[in-house]
């Protein structure tokens, strides 16, 4: 009997080992695709200064074609952010389409919309909208950034596919030890620290709230970004005692602490769609979020979640306040958070990213 031939994958993005959400979506994809399907991975950029990212970069133009000869993917599957992720993917892209591969990009920049209208001049909206135009296929994270591509890069709404990003809800459960009765409230935002997620209206927001209340919270804040600054703004309101600053923690450690707190804070001025979001819905935490980028398609207010405005930090405390006085209703978001990760499970991602893949095979 004739073997059915396997789909060849070619993944471009970040090494696995860089720090953040794509990598992360990286890993899932890698580890989970089913025995129908080689796939295999060109790293583009891993975690170091400027100078060493845009030699990274260009060594991943020199090595493609020696990749594509090589694996001769059927279809190449492009990961893609702003700014410099976007110069990176721009060269592989066209090279993909030399050897006649047809190439899926797919977006995770949150700033991409601040990146495209007002950082760049009208030659390099042509150029981006041209690399978005020659893709067969754009994943978007979400239907506001599927409108987005549409209505500002001039993309045909066909082309364009939404998978919001995956989780392993087999491996990330919801901790049975954790109790909602009245003890200290925990709480945690996990990513990267810095104005652009708002980690400076959290730390006022923990500031301002009742003294009673604040004897009773203990907030940790992991990630990278602007942790020294995040450490002196904390120091100057004397909440060293119950705001804690860690660095980027290893997937074990950072379990243990999400496996703790009961609350997931991230108020965002723009996001795609936080993978540490989804991974801390699926823990059972609840999220106290911004409804920036694909985030309010995934959390409404008072079912599975807390909404608040972007640099509203009185709005953030009072949101803790609420969850702090109300452990029926911390219960109750935290049964509903989870059930809502339920639907982003990385076999359901797998499937609908096959179904994708299998477009392109080549008999």
């Amino acid at each position: 009997m004739k073997k059915t031939p396997r789909l060849r994958v070619l993944q471009i993005g970040p090494d696995i080992g860089v720090r953040g959400g794509v990598s992360s979506v990286e890993k899932l994809i890698l580890s989970n695709v089913s025995d129908t399907i080689d796939i295999s991975h060109l790293p583009t950029t891993f975690d170091g200064n400027r100078v060493f990212k845009i030699i990274s970069g260009v060594f991943s133009w020199i090595i493609l074609p020696f990749r594509i000869i090589k694996n001769r993917p059927h279809v190449v599957h492009i990961h893609f952010a702003s700014r410099g992720s976007t110069w990176r993917k721009i060269p592989l892209s066209l090279i993909s389409r030399i050897f006649r591969k047809p190439v899926i990009l797919h977006s995770h920049g949150a700033e991409f919309r601040e990146f495209y209208l007002n950082e760049c001049g009208r030659l390099r909206k042509i150029m981006i909208r041209r690399f978005l135009n020659k893709a067969k296929i754009i994943i978007a994270l979400s239907h506001s950034w599927k409108s987005f591509f549409v209505e500002h890069c001039g993309i045909l709404e066909h082309k364009i596919v939404v998978l919001t990003n995956p989780v392993d809800t087999r491996r990330l459960i919801p901790p049975s030890q954790r109790s909602f009765e009245k003890e200290p409230l925990e709480i945690v935002t996990n990513g990267r620290l810095g104005r652009r997620k708002g980690t400076y209206e959290c730390i006022r927001a923990i500031d301002s709230l009742d003294h009673e209340i604040k004897r009773n919270i203990h907030y940790s804040l992991t990630g990278d970004g602007d942790k020294e600054e995040v450490k002196k703004l904390i120091s100057s309101m004397n909440l060293e005692q119950i705001v804690e600053v860690h660095g980027w923690l290893s997937d074990e450690d950072l379990l243990k602490i999400r496996a703790k707190a009961h609350v997931f804070l991230l108020p965002s001025f723009n996001e795609g769609l936080p993978m540490a979001l989804i991974e801390a819905m699926s823990l059972g935490l609840v999220p106290v979020v911004t409804p920036v980028g694909g985030i309010p398609e995934v959390v409404k207010h008072m079912e599975n979640g807390i909404i608040v405005k972007p640099g509203d930090s009185d709005e953030i405390s009072r949101s803790l306040e609420i969850l702090f006085s109300n452990r029926n209703l911390l219960r109750e978001l935290s049964i509903k958070a989870r059930l809502t990760s339920e639907e982003f499970d990385v076999t359901k991602y797998i499937s609908k990213l096959e179904i994708l893949y299998h477009d392109f095979m080549v008999s």
